[in-house]
């Protein structure tokens, strides 16, 4: 079965364009375009990206834009689920924190106590 990005290129080709044709009509950067093609949407920095550049990919073949972003999703919902932890009984790690900034502010308020005592107690 034919990929969306295999489809897309396929269409790109057909229609005599190249991927500087397609950048002058989209302004989507080439490896952004390449990645499309390759369907490696793990480049992209957030799903909306992917989104956005697929319609706009899609309106520059003048394919329908809506269309594509339906075989999009439709094609991220029949992938495998990537494993995600959820549980364990391993207890996780507490975080280290710094503890000695803390420790400083103690000695360092009764330094100002001491000395607002004697200061202002005279």
């Amino acid at each position: 079965m034919e990929t969306l990005g295999e489809m897309l290129r396929r269409v790109r080709e057909g229609r005599g364009l190249t991927l500087d044709d397609l950048y002058d009509r989209t302004r989507i950067h080439r490896a952004f375009i390449e990645a499309l093609e390759e369907d490696r949407y793990e480049v992209f920095p957030a799903p909306t990206y992917v989104i956005g550049f697929l319609g706009a990919y899609a309106r520059a073949l003048g394919l329908d834009d809506r269309e594509v972003l339906r075989r999009f999703h439709q094609d991220r919902a029949l992938e495998e689920p990537k494993e995600e932890k959820l549980w364990t009984d391993e207890p996780e790690e507490p975080v280290k924190t710094k503890r000695w900034p803390y420790l400083l502010l103690v000695p360092l308020a009764l330094l100002v106590a001491a000395v607002l005592y004697f200061w202002f107690g005279r």
